[in-house]
């Protein structure tokens, strides 16, 4: 059974960010680093770290259930051909 998965996405960590908006801001690469309205809030971004994490917990979830589901049919049918061969 092939379920597609969805990819989530995963912010650079603060401290990374600092060090190349730092970096690029020195040697003043592509332009202005300090617009404010380029990155998420602290709870913001904590809300849709969250988020992600929950969608990706739902998706194995279903995934799980839709195996077992698959697994109890097949186990069906084999009881089933079990009694009516012998």
């Amino acid at each position: 059974m092939s379920i597609k998965r969805k990819t989530s996405k995963t912010l650079i960590p603060s401290s990374a960010r600092a060090f190349v908006t730092g970096m690029g801001s020195v040697f003043n690469i592509a332009g202005n680093y300090y617009n404010d309205n380029c990155y998420l809030g602290g709870l913001e971004s904590d809300a849709n770290a969250i988020s992600s994490d929950w969608a990706i917990i739902g998706q194995d979830l279903d995934y799980s259930v839709s195996c077992a589901v698959q697994e109890l049919k097949t186990l069906k049918d084999k009881q089933l051909s079990l009694n009516f061969n012998g």
